[in-house]
């Protein structure tokens, strides 16, 4: 019997009606019960309506209010799925700085079910540069999208940016001023350029810190005439 990836305590799966009746993949657990328990939804109807963030009411909070006043940014919408808590960061961690790539199965049928219901077109995972893809052998956020996409109801999965400027430092080492003076990373992959035109686009990260990544990469992608563009992560 398999262990729980991140307590290593004993797995064991018990599948519901629902699951025994749908024509769905059931998928493997990698993480307990008690696991899941510790990660903490953010509920739509307590969120910023802009950045997706946790809080009590549906006001734009302070965060989106700078970003209004800050010139040449898009206000475009973010829905984040889960809290940034402690019991996320330890996750992030193991995920992504241990390398740890069984782990993105954990999340990948809640990001299906939620991009699903969001009705778009095309999905659009944020890449990592080549430095940050040899050293950790994996995009964190393509792998988390591996199951969008794979019947008929899923929107297609593009990776249609492309970063083009090298790392000086990690972005998760960086201050939240040297995040915000970063330069625009992202350019469009010319292969898929046409294939976007006119379509409802889901920009797609592992988590939104400050905004400046969703930010960047809708620039980039608005040289496109797109019918719509949101953005979509797993923490907030």
């Amino acid at each position: 019997m398999a262990s729980c990836l991140m307590c290593q305590k004993m797995l064991s799966k018990t599948l519901t009606i629902r699951e025994l009746l749908s024509w769905r993949k059931v998928t493997d657990d990698v993480i307990c019960e008690n696991c899941k328990a510790t990660f903490t939804v953010i509920r739509e109807s307590k969120a910023c309506p802009q950045c997706g963030r946790n809080q009590e009411n549906q006001e734009i909070c302070q965060d989106c209010q700078r970003w209004h006043l800050m010139p040449n940014t898009l206000k475009i919408k973010n829905r984040g799925l889960f809290q940034y808590t402690p019991a996320m960061h330890d996750y992030m961690h193991q995920y992504k700085f241990n390398g740890d790539l069984r782990l993105a199965k954990a999340f990948q049928h809640v990001v299906q079910l939620a991009i699903e219901a969001a009705q778009v077109d095309v999905v659009i995972p944020v890449p990592v540069s080549d430095t940050t893809f040899d050293h950790r052998g994996f995009n964190q956020t393509a792998e988390l999208l591996q199951l969008v996409g794979k019947n008929r109801h899923s929107p297609v999965v593009y990776p249609a940016l492309k970063v083009v400027t090298r790392d000086k430092q990690q972005q998760s080492k960086q201050g939240r001023k040297d995040r915000m003076d970063r330069t625009q990373p992202f350019v469009i992959d010319p292969n898929y350029a046409e294939k976007l035109h006119g379509n409802k686009i889901l920009i797609f990260d592992d988590v939104y810190t400050t905004g400046r990544t969703l930010h960047f990469a809708a620039q980039a992608l608005q040289t496109v005439e797109v019918a719509s563009m949101i953005g979509f992560t797993l923490a907030r």
